[in-house]
């Protein structure tokens, strides 16, 4: 394979959009499908820019992806991981804090970059958010001590760094230096930078094609350890957050 194999967005986009058709058609798997679709959205999250996601390939890839999330199997499946990411949140002590941490981030960067959540998140999966994010919270005094946050994880993805912030340390010193996490090796990013390579083939070519998405912009409206006052606003479900203030 060439040395640009990893920036092929097309074919990135292809093998997202199949690993979620294939979650939607087959019977059998479900936990294993569903992770394997995240990984694989996961894998063109890290090689494609904010502007590469927003440009008319971008939206059109999300408008297809939302298609398929509510399509066949994907329903359940997605209510699942949900379900599963809370009870690993309640669960997430010591090292079981990190792959916590990777589930949740992931639902945060399928509704944050790609699909709002109130598009394919049935009410009830929508309400679990926040306490997913309380559980974590709760748990975090009791992660390992000692691992560096991983290089991708955004800033606005408070709970890989929260058990740093109960043991009051700098949460500087821990961002951009670590390998991914205990929950699997993903593929290492090239460097998404905005370039021309579209994230759909062109005429004659095996992309999908779909109408422009909306997106999710302002993180989970969980606050943990408030460092001031913070203006309402609306998650990625589109539900309203409380306004918090730190004393």
């Amino acid at each position: 394979m060439g040395a640009d194999a990893g920036r092929d967005l097309p074919s990135l986009a292809e093998r997202a959009l199949d690993a979620f058709a294939e979650s939607a058609s087959r019977r059998r798997d479900r936990d294993a499908l569903m992770d394997d679709a995240f990984a694989a959205l996961f894998d063109l999250y890290r090689r494609t820019s904010p502007a590469e996601r927003r440009s008319p390939a971008g939206r059109a890839f999300s408008a297809t992806l939302a298609e398929l999330l509510v399509s066949g199997n994907n329903p359940d499946r997605l209510s699942l991981y949900v379900v599963r990411t809370q009870t690993a949140a309640e669960n997430g002590r010591h090292e079981a804090y990190r792959p916590a941490c990777w589930r949740r981030s992931m639902l945060e960067i399928l509704g944050e970059e790609f699909v709002p959540w109130r598009d394919f998140l049935r009410p009830v999966d929508l309400e679990s958010v926040p306490r997913i994010d309380e559980a974590l919270a709760a748990v975090a005094d009791s992660a390992v001590e000692g691992e560096d946050v991983p290089g991708w994880v955004p800033r606005s993805h408070w709970w890989w760094w929260e058990p740093e912030r109960r043991r009051g340390g700098e949460e500087s010193q821990r961002h951009g230096g670590g390998t991914l996490d205990a929950v699997g090796d993903c593929p290492a990013s090239t460097g998404a930078s905005a370039g021309t390579t579209p994230l759909t083939r062109g005429p004659g070519g095996s992309g999908r094609r779909g109408g422009p998405g909306t997106r999710g912009r302002s993180p989970s409206g969980y606050v943990p350890g408030c460092r001031g006052p913070r203006a309402p606003g609306r998650n990625a479900g589109g539900i309203p957050r409380p306004t918090r203030s730190c004393r």
